[in-house]
């Protein structure tokens, strides 16, 4: 099996480049397009060095966290739930608002409860909004917030919401993205 360093930078570095807004963004294939096994295993493996997985239920959010979430959940053996875009009135669903300088969603919890111990799990940070949004929400209802993971950075709002929610995101790579470059750092604090 390749290193996460090869395979994780392979595919961010490999991953089409589209601009919105007048900034440039990637894709790499762990969440969209191909989805190549051997790659979520390699990440998995290394996510699965990040937390003790001490957790009832690992929450993932829709929708590129969701074939890499899948897998860490079934390689922990937990129980997982999907943050969804979708709303399907289900009791005790949870509506959660995001809003970013460049979009704004509603998430729909499902499936989380007061006293829960949940682990959040989402593939990117951009602007740190869904993260918010959603860590205040599950808070509101009365889980506990075991652990945050990412496998990537892409912002420089990491360190801003780990001090606003009094907590660590634990994530394997930072990614720098520039008009003709792509900068990885597989030393995240």
């Amino acid at each position: 099996m390749s290193s996460l360093h090869d395979m994780l930078g392979s595919a961010i570095k490999s991953a089409p480049r589209v601009e919105h807004g007048g900034k440039i963004d990637i894709y790499p294939n762990f969440g969209s397009l191909s989805i190549e096994p051997e790659l979520v295993n390699v990440i998995v493996a290394e996510l699965g060095r990040l937390s003790e997985f001490n957790c009832d239920k690992i929450a993932l959010i829709e929708s590129m966290a969701i074939p890499v979430g899948t897998a860490l959940a079934l390689d922990k053996k937990l129980p997982y739930t999907v943050i969804r875009k979708r709303k399907y009135n289900l009791p005790g669903e949870v509506s959660v608002k995001k809003h970013t300088g460049y979009s704004r969603a509603d998430f729909y919890i499902n499936g989380i409860s007061e006293g829960q111990k949940i682990m959040v799990f989402d593939d990117t940070i951009n602007t740190g909004e869904t993260l918010r949004a959603v860590i205040k929400t599950l808070r509101h209802i009365g889980s506990e917030i075991t652990d945050v993971l990412t496998i990537m950075d892409k912002g420089t709002h990491r360190a801003r919401l780990e001090a606003e929610l009094n907590l660590k995101i634990k994530t394997l790579v930072k990614v720098d993205i520039q008009a003709d470059t792509v900068e990885l750092s597989f030393e995240v604090d």
